[in-house]
């Protein structure tokens, strides 16, 4: 928003038209120095959001690896704890940026792996954890 209002700016400096030649060039001087100083200031804030997004996805990365070892672990009582205190570690991380949906879908995977379970597990205990890992993981368990 404010880079379109400091567009709509610039077009009205330019549509003012001169104000003299003894004074253009200082106005033009302190013009552009403000603008110089909205662009770096601009360039900062974006840098420090995709750091701080960059620092996320790697945290959500790690929480991605702890999930899919979920899938070897013949308890599901057991896994289902440890996925409970995953997804929660996730919610704390926070979003991270462009990559948030790509990595979700990630972690969510053990959630229908455990549809695809071998026979050897019990139905019940199945549909129990697949319930469970349901419910933590709806559209705003983000």
């Amino acid at each position: 928003m404010p880079e379109k209002q400091f567009a709509v700016l610039f077009r009205r400096w330019k549509a003012a038209g001169s104000a003299g030649r003894a004074y253009d060039e200082k106005l033009w001087q302190s013009f552009k120095a403000a603008a110089d100083r909205f662009h770096e200031r601009r360039v900062k804030h974006f840098a420090e959001l995709a750091r701080i997004a960059k620092a996320k996805a790697t945290a959500k990365q790690k929480l991605i690896a702890e999930a899919e070892k979920l899938s070897s672990i013949s308890d599901y009582e057991v896994a289902k704890g440890r996925f409970s205190d995953i997804m929660v570690r996730w919610r704390e991380t926070g979003h991270a940026g462009r990559h948030e949906n790509e990595l979700w879908q990630k972690f969510v995977t053990p959630d229908r792996r455990c549809t695809t379970q071998p026979p050897r597990i019990a139905v019940a205990a199945r549909a129990s954890m697949c319930n469970a890992w349901r419910s933590g993981s709806s559209g705003t368990a983000r």
